[in-house]
C-alpha cells in the first residue's frame, strides 16, 4: 500500500519543477473536456523515450517526417531532450539528420 504522505508533495513538487511552457504542453478547454496538446520537438522526444517498446524504425521515421514538413527547431528539439534528460540518447540520432538538412 502506497503512503499518501509521501506521493502527493512529490506529485506536487514535480509540478512546479516542470513547468507546462518548458515542455511544450498547451492545454485547450472544449466544454467539460480538457485536452492537451504537445508540440513536435516534444513528441519527438516522447518517441526517442520509449524507442524500445516502438522500436527504432518509427522513430527515425517521425524524425524524417518532422524534418520534411517544416524546418525542425533544432535549439528547442534540444531543450526538450534536456529538460527530459534525453539528450544523450537523442543527440546521436538526430544530429546527423539536421545537420545534413542545413547544409
Amino acid at each position: 500500500m502506497v503512503n499518501d504522505r509521501l506521493t502527493l508533495p512529490l506529485a506536487q513538487k514535480l509540478d512546479g519543477f516542470l513547468a507546462d511552457g518548458e515542455l511544450q504542453v498547451e492545454t485547450l478547454h472544449s466544454g467539460p473536456i480538457r485536452l492537451k496538446v504537445y508540440g513536435v520537438e516534444r513528441t519527438l522526444v516522447d518517441c526517442f523515450r520509449h524507442r524500445r517498446r516502438l522500436g527504432m524504425e518509427p522513430v527515425l521515421e517521425a524524425l524524417k517526417d518532422a524534418i520534411n514538413q517544416r524546418p525542425l527547431e533544432v535549439d528547442e528539439l534540444w531543450r526538450q531532450a534536456q529538460a527530459q534528460r534525453m539528450q544523450q540518447v537523442t543527440t546521436p540520432t538526430w544530429k546527423p539528420c539536421c545537420d545534413s538538412e542545413a547544409v
